[in-house]
């Protein structure tokens, strides 16, 4: 029996697992191409310190395209450089980085037909 190939890292499934990871649903957003996002499209996120507007501001920090959200958690946190005693840090996991929507997070039948299409941003 040939063996199944994984699509995705090991980091990718230690992020999935993170209980304190939040998705915003991003279905029907439409890009600059005039493509929408299809269902289950989500963009993965983690939110360090107090909540929003408990603080003195928000710091947004998202991942390189080859990093998941824990691996930057080494500058978070009260003291660190992004100090939680202070400020909210919101950590969005980069689409196509297996955690957010990514080719390793479709449905089959969506990678067997070609989506997503080939996007820029720009």
């Amino acid at each position: 029996m040939p063996r199944r190939l994984r699509l995705d890292s090991l980091a990718t499934r230690r992020a999935l697992s993170d209980p304190e990871v939040q998705h915003f649903d991003l279905a029907g957003f439409e890009l600059a191409c005039g493509h929408a996002l299809p269902a289950g499209a989500t963009l993965a996120y983690k939110v360090h310190g107090p909540p929003v507007g408990a603080s003195k501001g928000v710091i947004l920090h998202p991942t390189s395209f080859d990093a998941v959200h824990d691996e930057l958690e080494y500058s978070i946190g009260e003291g660190q450089t992004l100090d939680t005693s202070a400020y909210t840090v919101v950590v969005p996991n980069l689409l196509g980085n297996g955690v957010s929507y990514s080719p390793s997070r479709m449905r089959h039948a969506e990678r067997l037909a070609g989506y997503p299409p080939l996007l820029s941003i720009g």
